[in-house]
């Protein structure tokens, strides 16, 4: 698997009912660091020495370089057949399971169907399941069946239904409506899965009122969360903001269970600098000077000046909206709450 793209989807990887998924990050971003001659220095090594030495690593993430460059580079000058073998007979350990997958994406190895199958059964480890599930998604081969199979999986379904929309985005996009049509109050990873690849697909193509119900629909599941359900009302803050960020500014200033700080300053620092940065219109100033009122532990005062002085026009035609900016000006940017 790509490590760097591991890093940033598994990431978002979702605590779910009764399943507590593994968060896999890939430290070492494997890819982007290799070269030829990290091989080196385990090249006169025996090849079951070198799987050892995987097999002994802490974790995947934990692998030295230099063991994981020799392995691809070992594994390259296997066939097909050979390679599926020593898979098979090592599957015993999560760590050189992952790894070999790994290599064989990193080597242009195709992993038969029976064996890939085999990787994605249930009594495996889930980080080796993952691994082997974006083995699919990569590959050239088409394993769209696989992918839709897997939208029914306890534990990979909200990956195989994104991993399927990059493949067959009508046919994942058929599966997620199925979904969320039958959405009845509780979530579980399936729904996870399907609103995510709605969201992929609104952002692009949703009309006012699809994008409006599918910000109803996050809302009524976050409404829905338990209290210590913190990672899923960030997904799914994360996705009504992805969706529309000025929608999901919004969205988390209305909703003041929701706004901590640490969110505000995420919202704050994608669309506030970008509305700020940008022509003025009444509305997405009036959204702004909410947000700031809101949490004003960002650092605008600048950006705000800026818009003052820029834009002498719009403000002579709007003065309340100058007269709120200067009051806002004037407040302490550590304050968190002020009147509107």
């Amino acid at each position: 698997m790509n490590k760097l793209r591991l890093l940033l989807t598994v990431s978002l990887v979702l605590i779910i009912i009764g399943v507590v998924i593994v968060g896999i990050t890939a430290g070492a971003d494997r890819n982007k660091l290799m070269t030829p001659d990290e091989a080196v220095k385990y090249s006169d090594v025996k090849t079951e020495d070198l799987i050892n030495a995987v097999r002994n690593a802490p974790s995947f993430e934990e692998m030295d370089l230099e063991v994981y460059a020799a392995m691809v580079d070992r594994v390259s000058d296997l066939s097909a057949d050979e390679f599926a073998e020593l898979l098979e007979d090592n599957l015993d350990s999560a760590v050189l399971t992952r790894a070999f997958i790994s290599a064989a994406e990193e080597a242009c190895i195709e992993i038969p169907d029976a064996l890939m199958l085999r990787l994605l059964e249930s009594d495996l480890a889930y980080e080796v399941r993952l691994e082997a599930l974006f083995y699919c998604s990569s590959s050239s081969k088409d394993y769209t069946e696989i992918l839709a199979d897997l939208t029914d999986d306890p534990e990979l379904a909200s990956f195989a239904l994104r991993e399927l929309y990059q493949k067959d985005p009508d046919r994942a996009l058929e599966i997620a409506d199925a979904v969320i049509a039958e959405y009845n109050g509780s979530y579980d990873v399936r729904l996870m899965g399907a609103l995510h690849v709605k969201q992929y697909y609104l952002h692009e193509n949703g009309t006012d009122e699809e994008i409006a119900g599918y910000i109803e629909l996050c809302d009524d599941v976050i409404k829905g969360c338990k209290k210590d359900d913190e990672s899923v009302r960030t997904v799914l803050l994360d996705l009504i903001g992805s969706i529309d960020s000025r929608r999901g500014l919004e969205y988390i200033i209305d909703n003041d269970d929701y706004a901590e700080k640490t969110k505000m300053a995420w919202y704050n620092s994608n669309t506030v600098t970008a509305i700020l940065n940008g022509a003025p219109d009444e509305a997405s100033i009036k959204l702004v000077f909410r947000a700031l009122e809101k949490d004003l532990s960002g650092n605008f005062e600048t950006l705000l000046r800026d818009n003052l002085s820029n834009n002498t026009e719009f403000y002579a035609v709007h003065p309340e909206l100058a007269e709120k900016a200067q009051k806002i000006l004037t407040l302490s940017f550590d304050s968190i709450e002020t009147t509107s």
